[in-house]
């Protein structure tokens, strides 16, 4: 059995801190106000949007995560690494094309499933702020 590291131990506390910070801000500053004005409407959307915006950022955290390690473990690739020495090489310019044209194309593929976790997660955050702020898009004082 691995032994429990100091740095592990930081890293959860750490996480446990920010995450609870992130819950005690929601609620004392955005639910408990809303219950206190008796805006009902107002707090539904709060309590639907709020955890369409936090999955949504930590969709996009993890799509960034993703587009850096692919890309990073693409540069360890044997094919990325004979493509480069060719380049380098600067031998006949059809072999530096070719050569350039398998980077950008090893390259898109290595973005692709960050890019689209990004993608997914900035769509989150958008359409739970739009919710979170329906009333006010809509121009009305209630909805329910």
């Amino acid at each position: 059995m691995k032994a429990f590291s100091i740095t592990k131990l930081f890293w959860i506390t750490f996480g446990v801190l920010f995450i609870g910070s992130i819950i005690w801000s929601i609620i004392f500053e955005t639910i408990m106000p809303l219950i206190r004005a008796n805006a009902i409407d107002e707090l539904i959307l709060n309590i639907v949007g709020i955890p369409v915006i936090l999955a949504g950022t930590i969709i996009f955290i993890r799509g960034g995560w993703i587009f850096f390690r692919d890309v990073y473990s693409l540069m360890d690739t044997e094919e990325i690494q004979v493509n480069i020495d060719i380049i380098r090489a600067k031998s006949d310019p059809q072999t530096i094309k070719q050569a350039r044209r398998k980077n950008i194309i090893l390259l898109w593929q290595s973005w692709k499933p960050g890019l689209k976790q990004l993608a997914w997660g900035f769509f989150l955050i958008a359409v739970g702020g739009m919710g979170i702020n329906l009333l006010k898009i809509l121009g009305q004082d209630q909805i329910f």
